[in-house]
């Protein structure tokens, strides 16, 4: 894909978090598939809300390129996150 579509080196990066909620709350009990698979509740402060599933964090350029992430429980602190980065 480089080849194809150059995408500029930029020597700093920006580190983000995001919720990936696999159902809300109220419905989390019954969500058994994604239990077996490391999910878990996590809080999303800017939404306000408390969610089941996992939380992406990703490494991303100035330019808005993704250049990595990691996929973690939702309990999961951001910290954590970016030691994997």
């Amino acid at each position: 894909l480089l080849s194809d579509f150059p995408v500029p080196i930029s020597p700093y990066c920006i580190i983000d978090s995001f919720p990936l909620a696999v159902c809300k709350f109220g419905r989390a009990r019954y969500c058994k598939v994604f239990r077996n698979h490391g999910a878990d509740y996590g809080r999303c402060p800017s939404k306000k809300e408390t969610y089941f599933g996992y939380k992406v964090h990703a490494l991303i350029t100035l330019e808005g390129y993704i250049t990595a992430f990691e996929i973690t429980p939702a309990s999961t602190d951001d910290r954590e996150g970016l030691r994997d980065l």
